[in-house]
């Protein structure tokens, strides 16, 4: 009878604590931790609810969606130490386990509410890209830390027909916000963000002035920024001589009569085009019209001359046989401006079919 007694008086115990479980169980289950930025209450602060029983591995990291974090911006937590359990009052200092980005790698959920406070802050780091934004060159990116101030890298880069104005954050921004090689300092908030600076530029005028080389005539100066204008139609003459080019002296392009000055030719500084010229070929009168010649190819070191008569044909340059083909090549470099061509052509029975002369001018 005793151990019936005992029997159901540990039943009737266990029903009890059951039943005392079951009418808390809502609040055990659901328990509010408290993060503090700092040990006062009064500082930012986020509250996270887990269950009772619960194992944690790693905490909210508190950042916004733009990866700021809400305790403290521009900084993140090196770890946690348990302040308060709101039923207790206990103010025992627990440090907390933490993984290396500064977040609580384990704790158990107790049912008591409790808070925690950030055992230090660290500063961020972030990274400065630079974009050419339309130039060329290239830049390394910067490393830089929250709350430090850096000196922007000087410019390297370049771009034609403008003038380096400074940075911005936004590609098509008329305003400049930063200077070249400016001071600056927490330039994002968020942790390993990468900042991009846009280099903004400005359309730079210059004058274009022009070189006869020889010719005659005169040309008017043009002043004009990039994309603005075009290599004007050559207005010097030269005798013997026809335009071919304009030649930058600044630079090594070239530019053709009427050629719109772009960017990727376009002169950083006041320049001279020079004008180049193709020499022509002064023909004497032909002796018969039954054959001709063709200039081949003009250019500024050789010329190809090929008849269409048949037969023998004889080429001679100042009295000094060349040639005994339908075409003649002469190099400028062999012989002198004003020196006289002449091709004889005779038929199978030696009987003169054509001759002329022509005067080589380069």
């Amino acid at each position: 009878m005793k151990k019936i007694m005992m029997l159901l008086f540990v039943f009737l115990l266990l029903v009890a604590c059951d039943f005392s479980f079951d009418e808390n169980l809502d609040d055990e289950i659901h328990t509010p931790y408290t993060f503090f930025a700092y040990q006062d209450e009064s500082s930012a602060n986020e509250s996270v609810s887990y269950e009772v029983g619960q194992s944690v591995s790693t905490l909210p990291d508190f950042q916004s969606e733009d990866g700021v974090n809400r305790l403290k911006a521009g900084y993140y937590p090196d770890g946690w130490i348990f302040w308060k359990n709101s039923d207790t009052g206990s103010t025992d200092a627990v440090n907390v386990d933490i993984n290396d980005g500064g977040l609580v790698t384990s704790f158990r959920v107790n049912p008591a509410r409790a808070t925690f406070y950030a055992s230090g802050w660290s500063a961020i780091r972030y990274f400065v890209h630079f974009d050419a934004n339309g130039g060329y060159g290239s830049m390394s990116d910067m490393t830089m830390t929250y709350d430090t101030s850096a000196t922007l890298s000087a410019n390297a880069f370049a771009r034609n027909g403008y003038e380096f104005r400074g940075w911005s954050t936004d590609s098509s921004a008329s305003t400049v916000q930063y200077a070249d090689g400016a001071t600056v300092k927490n330039l994002t908030a968020a942790k390993e963000r990468t900042v991009n600076l846009y280099a903004l530029w400005l359309k730079t005028r210059i004058t274009i002035s022009f070189d006869a080389n020889g010719g005659t005539g005169t040309m008017s100066a043009i002043s004009a920024t990039v994309d603005e204008t075009a290599a004007p139609a050559c207005a010097f003459s030269k005798a013997n001589h026809v335009f071919d080019h304009w030649q930058s002296t600044v630079s090594s392009f070239t530019y053709t009569s009427g050629e719109v000055l772009t960017e990727s030719k376009w002169p950083n500084a006041d320049d001279t085009f020079v004008a180049c010229w193709k020499p022509v070929f002064e023909l004497g009168t032909p002796t018969t019209a039954t054959a001709s010649v063709s200039v081949q190819t003009l250019g500024s070191s050789s010329v190809t001359l090929t008849t269409s008569a048949s037969g023998y044909c004889i080429w001679s340059v100042n009295g000094t046989k060349v040639s005994e083909t339908s075409s003649c090549t002469i190099n400028y470099s062999d012989y002198p401006s004003g020196g006289t061509i002449m091709l004889v052509c005779l038929t199978s029975d030696d009987v003169l079919q054509y001759k002329n002369t022509f005067t080589i001018h380069h």
